[in-house]
């Protein structure tokens, strides 16, 4: 698998094995979950349900490329993604867990040849049994027919604002916090390190990255969610229905916020988190979540 159908430079980033058609606009595409990934860590004795977006994202990435002539100096923009994981048909042991996705392509948007548009609906197998699925959104960007002017120096940049304790998170390690505390106790700020090895190891084709990427927003998503409910026992996010309306710059805040939302069954908690920026919403995404 090349990594630059799914846009990694990181061997262990990429999650997908392989894929082969299984008819018109339809496709089986492997991937494996690893035991110990680098950044997407085990929750509860199970596999961090964030690997399925990250997956689904990827296989998105993969069949533009290779199966819809979406040529590999076009940006990605994904606009929506949704899954819906049983972690409890998830088995977490020694060997890494081979998954067969089922994926579905359509609403093709294409100019000329190229497909600039799609939308796919993933159903995911673990030995033949159905342990969830989700979907994705993707537009596609030409670049721009001139490169890139030189950028000026930039400014000392201000001192980044000071991370949430990384157990308040669900995180284990510092490095890995995504938010600041604000002014607001119900209010948090996105902090983006660029060079972190995995949230911002897929670059632009000109290796200039100057928008939050998906993987960052909703990883904030996730930490915003663990702030709100009090920290302590790390969260399972089971399900997850996301949508990105415009690009989160990097040169201006983005706020993060949270309400709950009416319960689901057994207990588990529905919460919306909003992130903004200039006014207007940069990620919306409603998940279900459970103690781990």
């Amino acid at each position: 698998m090349s990594r630059k159908l799914v846009h990694r430079s990181g061997l262990g980033e990429v999650l997908l094995t392989g894929w082969r058609a299984a008819g018109q606009d339809s496709f089986l595409v492997g991937a494996q979950w690893p035991r110990a990934h680098a950044f997407y860590e085990p929750v509860a004795g199970t596999h961090d349900p964030l690997l399925a977006a990250e997956t689904i994202r990827q296989a998105g990435l993969l069949l533009a490329h290779a199966e819809y002539q979406v040529p590999l100096d076009h940006l990605p923009r994904l606009r929506e993604l949704s899954y819906d994981l049983d972690v409890d048909r998830l088995p977490f042991g020694p060997a890494p867990t081979e998954l067969l996705l089922h994926v579905v392509v359509g609403e093709v948007r294409r100019e000329g040849d190229d497909a600039l548009g799609m939308r796919l609906r993933v159903e995911a197998y673990l030995d033949d049994v159905g342990i969830g699925g989700g979907t994705a959104w993707f537009d596609w960007l030409a670049p721009a027919p001139h490169p890139r002017p030189a950028l000026p120096p930039r400014p000392a940049a201000a001192p980044a604002p000071a991370p949430v304790a990384a157990p308040r998170t669900g995180r284990s390690r510092g490095s890995d916090v995504v938010l600041a505390a604000t002014e607001d106790p119900e209010v948090w700020e996105l902090r983006a390190d660029r060079d972190h090895p995995v949230l911002f190891d897929g670059r632009d084709p000109d290796g200039v990255r100057d928008y939050a990427p998906s993987q960052l927003l909703l990883e904030a998503v996730r930490q915003v969610c663990h702030c709100a409910e009090g920290g302590g026992a790390p969260l399972l996010l089971l399900s997850l229905s996301a949508r990105f309306p415009h690009y989160a710059e990097l040169d201006a805040p983005v706020r993060l916020s949270v309400t709950p939302q009416p319960g689901a069954p057994g207990g588990d908690r529905v919460l919306r988190v909003r992130a903004e920026q200039r006014g207007r919403t940069v990620a919306d995404a409603t998940v279900r979540v459970r103690r781990g």
